[in-house]
């Protein structure tokens, strides 16, 4: 598209309506952004691999005070082909402990919240660029009915790396339906903003 010059500038954006909505409809957008699918003033971060839309993560965090990564700098990597937010398992372990979540009893690598409990679980933060970019329980937890039984399941999950390999976080779809994302291939970096749901 750049080629052939239908897109002026080597960007596009990208907006998720939430599951189940009756809101307005998901948008990809080349070319650049619209404003009227966020709230808010887009941040960036640089990317660090250049054949895939990779940045650098200064930490996640439950409820602004319990981190649960390392005091080193993580990496995440944004996949539109996939649902769900995976991390290193070690980490989303962590993360599940503090939020009170159980692991599925026959899902491996997968977890369940008491429903009954949802709407008070605290947000989970991804920091980025010295930025919090917050996730509501809404965000992170996806709502299943199996034959009139209502199971809660994290959007978050765990991934075994090998040992010679770095983990990294996948923020897959169930993070880009919280946040706008812009995709600057032109300029190496990634732009966020609340979505406007």
């Amino acid at each position: 598209m750049i080629s052939q010059r239908r897109v002026p500038i080597p960007v596009f954006s990208l907006y998720l309506n939430r599951y189940n909505s009756n809101g307005r409809d998901s948008m990809l957008i080349f070319g650049g952004s619209d404003r009227d699918y966020c709230t808010g003033g887009l941040i960036f971060t640089p990317l660090t691999a250049p054949r895939s839309w990779q940045f650098e993560v200064d930490g996640v965090e439950v409820s602004s005070r319990m981190k649960v990564v390392s005091d080193e700098p993580g990496r995440a990597e944004l996949d539109t082909s996939t649902p769900l937010i995976h991390g290193p398992m070690e980490e989303v372990r962590m993360l599940h402990y503090l939020l009170g979540g159980k692991p599925h009893e026959k899902l491996p690598r997968t977890f369940v919240f008491d429903c009954s409990k949802v709407d008070s679980l605290p947000p989970v933060e991804f920091i980025v660029s010295g930025y919090r970019l917050p996730l509501s329980s809404r965000d992170y937890v996806i709502k299943e009915d199996q034959d009139g039984q209502i199971t809660c399941f994290s959007a978050i999950a765990g991934l075994y790396w090998r040992k010679d390999t770095t983990p990294i976080w996948i923020l897959g779809t169930a993070f880009m339906r919280a946040y706008y994302t812009l995709f600057d291939k032109g300029n190496s970096r990634v732009g966020f903003a609340k979505a406007r749901h």
